[in-house]
């Protein structure tokens, strides 16, 4: 979910359909259904909610005004690479980054420069990846309480020590500093 740059209209992604609320009134805005499988981050972008679907071979970048009833439109499309996976996908909108799994691999791909940033094989079980914010760092949980820290360098991700915590199943990106 995201909310409108004034923060008084929400959107979100339920299933294969956008939905803007009203969150003074919770009265529902306007609904858009989604064509094709969309990946779970949404953001806002000026005065517009913006979404990604995949097709083969790239990702298509939507918007949709917060205050519309107009039918998203396509603004740009971002090319996947060969091996591209939608297990866990994971985008990074402002840096065109995005991450994905399978098997026991984990990829971060620059779409904008159509390269290869990660491409780790001792991922076991891979899940709940996220990047930072500002894209400086990027963590991949597993199927047990181990996660993979990754800081960003000129020539892509250098590895920070994998770690396994009962009760911090996701790590504080200064462990790397």
């Amino acid at each position: 979910m995201t909310y409108s740059g004034c923060g008084t209209m929400l959107g979100g992604l339920f299933d294969l359909e956008i939905i803007i609320y009203n969150v003074l009134s919770g009265a529902q805005i306007s609904s858009h259904s989604v064509n094709g499988w969309a990946v779970d981050t949404i953001w806002t972008h000026g005065k517009n909610l913006q979404f990604a679907t995949t097709k083969p071979g790239s990702i298509a970048i939507w918007e949709v005004s917060f205050t519309s009833d107009h039918p998203p439109t396509q603004v740009s499309s971002l090319p996947t690479p060969d091996n591209f996976s939608k297990k866990g996908v994971v985008l990074l909108p402002t840096l065109s980054l995005l991450a994905f799994a399978f098997g026991r691999r984990v990829v971060v791909w620059d779409a904008q420069h159509q390269k290869t940033l990660v491409d780790s094989t001792d991922v076991k079980d891979p899940e709940r990846m996220s990047f930072s914010s500002d894209g400086h760092f990027f963590v991949c949980g597993t199927g047990t309480t181990e996660f993979h820290l990754w800081k960003k360098s000129p020539d892509g991700y250098l590895p920070c020590q994998g770690h396994s915590h009962p009760r911090l199943p996701m790590p504080d990106p200064s462990l790397c500093l």
